[in-house]
């Protein structure tokens, strides 16, 4: 299963980074696996149907599409992890929730990653305390926008992406089912780019 975690966070990642082709390449690669020598019967349909979200991303025609599909192969993983073995890794984040206080646009975007990832987690796990923390995250990000670290603070349209986060966040904390958090998540991980792109 390791293979298919690091298969899954690589595409995640260009995403974030907007490389849908990369994307699509690493679902792809998930996609195609033969999994039924490997492992126990009873695990097969739950793999199958993780592997046809993976072949969602492979198939995606953009980075909304990818992304949604993307999250839904977390939950995918999520709910075999929960019905087999209670999923990898424990039930708790792996680092520190980014410290409150003042922020600059570095400081914000490391908050958005850390967030990400235990959103990630939150649904791959899954782990209402990962999930949790990465809403929060977002959610109790400083008020006011960011430095620059030229000086000055962003721009009027980048603190509107960074407020559109912080609204993701708010849907994060209310979303209870996992479908309606692959919603959630999907958007989010859409947004990254869009945001980035517009820098």
């Amino acid at each position: 299963m390791d293979n298919n975690l690091w298969l899954a966070l690589e595409s995640r990642d260009a995403l974030i980074a907007g490389d849908v082709a990369r994307a699509k390449k690493k679902m792809a690669q998930l996609a195609a696996q033969e999994y039924r020598p490997l492992v126990p019967a009873a695990w097969i349909a739950d793999m199958e149907a993780m592997q046809g979200y993976a072949r969602a991303v492979a198939e995606a025609r953009d980075l909304q599409e990818a992304s949604r599909a993307m999250a839904d192969v977390a939950v995918s993983c999520g709910g075999c992890h929960q019905k087999l073995f209670g999923g990898p890794l424990g039930d708790d984040t792996r680092a520190r929730a980014p410290e409150e206080g003042v922020e600059d646009v570095a400081g914000r975007m490391k908050r958005h990653q850390w967030a990400a990832n235990a959103l990630w987690f939150g649904l791959a796990r899954p782990s209402e305390r990962d999930w949790t923390a990465g809403a929060e995250a977002l959610v109790d990000a400083p008020l006011l926008p960011p430095r620059q670290a030229e000086g000055g603070v962003v721009d009027q349209e980048g603190h509107a992406a960074m407020e559109r986060i912080r609204e993701l966040g708010q849907d994060a904390q209310v979303a209870e089912e996992p479908g309606k958090r692959a919603e959630v998540y999907g958007e989010i991980l859409a947004s990254c780019f869009k945001c980035h792109a517009s820098d």
